[in-house]
């Protein structure tokens, strides 16, 4: 059977699964429309017709739809994900030749970075921008539930408010001698109370357990000198970190296909 056979037909550019929401959305550049449709059934819900479509994001039950620089103004359109109804409608000022690196939103909190100038964060129930010269964020982790962002700088690592008001500093987390952030892996547990970090630095890969709520750190697992070749190996190639909330494991996986899993 035919699928998304009830909505638009062109081709669709871009295919985002939302699975929080139970929804899929479709990104139809050459009708400039962005399509919704039900996870489950495939059902075609509503279809937003904007000029100038660029991008999108969603958070919670929040979509954030960034239209093409106009005039030095950014436009930005919050929508209901559930309804397709326009919640808020703002603009982001931007200077020539200044580039967007990029946009994330987080609940109703839009977190915009442009090269060269500070971060700033932009509240779009309040309309209060702030800038955060002080965080130089190479990836974030939304702690939704508690309204609290982790980031990871080239420094260390941080728990902030929505505002960016700087909560506490994770003990131990050091990024400094991190030469590439893409081999970082992360992993926040259900309960949020715990933090599970990889990091590479000078080629051996370690695993820091850090507590949320005071930023210690807990535990670390690394290689040791009397671990065989292919464990010590294997701490260097981590590609994803995982923790099993019901067994209390801790469970890797590398690039050689290996899974690797520390017993509680």
């Amino acid at each position: 059977e035919k699928l998304f056979k009830d909505g638009i037909n062109v081709n669709v550019d871009v295919i985002h699964f939302d699975e929080p929401n139970k929804k899929i959305l479709t990104l139809h550049e050459g009708s400039q429309c962005l399509s919704v449709w039900c996870l489950n059934s495939y059902q075609h819900l509503y279809t937003i017709v904007e000029e100038y479509i660029q991008d999108f994001r969603v958070c919670h039950e929040i979509l954030v739809l960034q239209s093409k620089l106009k005039g030095g103004l950014l436009p930005m359109t919050l929508i209901d994900i559930e309804d397709g109804k326009t919640m808020n409608v703002f603009d982001f000022k931007i200077t020539h030749p200044d580039k967007v690196e990029y946009i994330e939103n987080f609940n109703e909190i839009v977190l915009i970075k442009v090269q060269n100038k500070p971060l700033k964060i932009f509240n779009t129930q309040t309309s209060k921008m702030t800038e955060a010269p002080e965080i130089n964020p190479r990836a974030y982790l939304f702690v939704y539930d508690r309204k609290e962002i982790i980031v990871f700088t080239n420094e260390g690592c941080e728990l902030r408010n929505q505002d960016g008001d700087l909560m506490l500093t994770f003990d131990a987390l050091d990024f400094s001698n991190v030469t590439d952030f893409k081999q970082l892996s992360f992993h926040l547990t259900d309960k949020r109370d715990y933090l599970l970090t990889y990091l590479v630095e000078e080629g051996d890969g370690r695993i820091c357990i850090s507590n949320v709520k005071d930023g210690s750190l807990v535990g670390t697992i690394k290689a040791k000198i009397t671990d065989d070749l292919q464990q010590r190996q294997a701490l260097r190639n981590v590609t994803k970190l995982y923790y099993d909330e019901e067994t209390d494991d801790i469970i890797v996986g590398t690039t050689q296909g290996q899974i690797l899993i520390w017993k509680n």
